[in-house]
């Protein structure tokens, strides 16, 4: 599937939450019990959060988000939200994709947490070469080596 991706700004702000709440409340609430509607929206109105945050444009619309944090151990794959009525047509896998041929290339890790309870979410990084390095109750830590 085709895509760009273009670095999420300010007046983005409300549609990220949108799209954090329709992909990510129902896990969360599973998990700690609650959802602070207060404290997901700070994320996305910190400029220095939303510095390593980018939209996934896909048909010619906001298709969802894509947070990557680098540094000298590799590559933390923080989150990526694809819109609901968007998602099981292959988008997620593409980003991921390219986002490891990008690691594969520079001969980095990739490292992510998933919530324990999304199942679904899990399954696509296994499917995607991750392998599990933590777990507690709540997080899966899992890991991408380059070849």
């Amino acid at each position: 599937m085709n895509f760009t991706l273009r670095p999420a700004r300010a007046e983005d702000c409300d549609w990220l939450l949108a799209l954090r709440t329709a992909t990510m409340r129902e896990y969360v609430e599973q998990t700690w019990g609650f959802w602070d509607e207060a404290a997901q929206r700070a994320r996305f109105h910190d400029p220095l959060e939303r510095a390593n945050m980018h939209v996934i444009v896909a048909g010619g619309r906001d298709a969802g988000l894509l947070h990557v944090e680098r540094n000298a151990g590799g590559v933390f794959l923080a989150n990526i939200q694809i819109e609901p009525d968007l998602q099981n047509r292959g988008l997620g896998t593409a980003v991921i994709r390219r986002l490891l041929a990008e690691a594969q290339a520079s001969g980095a890790p990739v490292r992510l947490e998933v919530l324990t309870v999304n199942r679904a979410a899990r399954e696509l990084y296994e499917r995607l070469g991750f392998v599990v390095s933590a777990e507690t109750e709540t997080l899966t830590g899992m890991i991408w080596r380059p070849a």
